[in-house]
Order: structure tokens, then C-alpha cells, then sequence
């Protein structure tokens, strides 16, 4: 597990960013084809688009990433990796970091399913990005907030 998590930290920024967005495109991808129609609505941002696209703009595409990648990402691999001193500390981090964000996207059990190994993925990443120089909650920020703006697209 860390030497994944080292090869992918020193990948350049281009690799490493584009290898978060086109995994989280494929993973909404398939669970877009075998879920059941209409499980893969949000209520949150079907109850923000009566403010406006601009609103739903602002809140999914820079605020969400932002206070998702320091709440399930960020804030978790500090307490484990703080408090845990053991080599499994890394598998256990993706585990509660992934359920915690599976857990927030809770919808249904498709959207809860899909959160959680989007939420793998972020925190994987989020992992690797403390290898690199130019640091962990930019990346998964950018990578989160690029996937967002490639689905709010498809949206309207």
C-alpha cells in the first residue's frame, strides 16, 4: 500500500490529477449504469437549484470539494495518523475516511455505495498528495472540485 501510494505521489501534477478525475468519471460511470433510474439524484442540490445556478454553482463546485476534502479527508488522516502509530494506520484511515463520506452522501444505498468508493478513491489520493510537495488538500480539492464541475455541466 505505500509504495502505491509513493509511485502515484511521484507521478508530476498533470498524471496525478488527471488519474483522480478520470477515476472518479469511471466510478459515477458505471454505478450511473447499474443503478436503478432516479437513484442517482441529489436532494441537496435539487433543493439549492430554487436559488439559482450561480448558488448551486459556488457550493458544488468550490465550497463542497473544499469542506468535503478537509472534513473526510483532511481532519481524519490528521487524528489517525496523529493518534496510530501502526503500519495498518493507512487502511484504516481509507476505511473510516471512505465510510464518513459514503455516510454524508447517504441518498439511498446506490448513492451510499458510490459516496463511499468515491470517498476510497479521495482519501487514497488525499494519502498520497502528503507525499507531494505541492500538498494533499489542494490536490484532492482541485481533483473533487473538477469532478463536480464536470457533473454540474452534465446537469444542465
Amino acid at each position: 500500500m505505500i509504495t502505491a501510494l509513493k509511485y502515484l505521489a511521484k507521478q508530476n501534477r498533470f498524471t496525478f490529477h488527471s488519474f483522480g478525475i478520470i477515476v472518479l468519471v469511471l466510478i459515477s460511470a458505471f454505478f450511473g449504469l447499474v443503478s436503478p433510474e432516479g437513484s442517482g439524484s441529489n436532494p441537496v442540490v435539487e433543493s439549492l437549484t430554487e436559488n439559482g445556478v450561480m448558488v448551486v454553482f459556488v457550493i458544488t463546485v468550490i465550497l463542497g470539494p473544499v469542506m468535503e476534502t478537509l472534513i473526510f479527508q483532511a481532519f481524519p488522516h490528521w487524528i489517525i495518523h496523529s493518534v496510530l502509530k501502526m503500519k495498518k494506520r493507512h487502511c484504516i484511515y481509507l476505511v473510516f475516511s471512505s465510510v464518513l463520506f459514503g455516510i454524508s452522501h447517504f441518498f439511498n444505498v446506490y448513492y451510499f455505495i458510490c459516496g463511499t468508493i468515491v470517498g476510497l478513491l479521495l482519501s487514497f489520493l488525499y494519502d498520497a498528495g502528503t507525499f507531494r510537495k505541492d500538498g494533499a488538500i489542494l490536490s484532492v480539492t482541485f481533483i473533487h472540485g473538477i469532478y463536480n464541475l464536470f457533473v454540474f455541466l452534465l446537469e444542465l
